[in-house]
């Protein structure tokens, strides 16, 4: 099987990240999606980051009706950081005969040479790239890694979570943003969360 395996922190799930979904299952012939939610991510400072149960709830909502969208919890532990090799260790010991696809967009590229193993990653996993016309690309990585990348065309979806939150902060409509199913809900969360800050 072929499984597409997209991480974050689903601060919150937007369109945006439907479409690169989309366009991964159906460029590449995936058989499934798997969404990844990190729960520990320490880039973002705690109090713009919504409690992981709740962003799962939304997460659960959006992809319910899709039958090839998943959820994997393997990066759920919400004290420690788990390296993207640890992730792809557990599943390759899980889905041995699972072919596996890491969709990332095209700003990693940047920063590849600076991840955990990195080598190891390139030899053991396809990486896609959902590749910006606007990107320029400085990569630290050789040749011969490099040509190990895929990418993929995407019209750019000019939507972004915090750009969600900033909305929801001012009470501005997120219409057009998320998906219909978690408008009130994804609302209601960031209140809540405004409230607690």
């Amino acid at each position: 099987m072929k499984i597409g395996l997209l991480g974050g922190s689903f601060n919150p799930i937007h369109k945006g990240h439907l479409a690169i979904a989309e366009t991964a299952i159906t460029k590449l012939a995936l058989d499934q999606i798997w969404f990844v939610p990190t729960a520990y991510h320490p880039f973002k400072h705690k109090n713009e980051l919504l409690d992981f149960e709740d962003r799962l709830k939304l997460l659960s909502k959006v992809i319910e009706n899709y039958p090839c969208y998943k959820i994997s919890l393997l990066d759920s532990n919400q004290e420690n950081k788990n390296f993207t090799y640890d992730l792809v260790n557990k599943l390759q010991k899980t889905n041995s005969t699972d072919e596996l696809y890491f969709i990332a967009g095209s700003d990693i590229i940047n920063e590849l040479h600076l991840w955990y193993k990195y080598d190891w990653l390139l030899e053991n996993l396809n990486f896609v790239i959902i590749k910006r016309p606007d990107f320029k690309i400085h990569s630290d990585l050789d040749q011969a890694q490099f040509n190990k990348l895929q990418f993929l065309e995407m019209e750019p979806v000019p939507i972004s979570s915090s750009e969600i939150r900033r909305r929801i902060k001012k009470n501005q409509p997120i219409k057009g943003l998320v998906p219909d199913i978690i408008i009130s809900d994804t609302v209601k969360y960031y209140k809540q969360l405004n409230t607690i800050i």
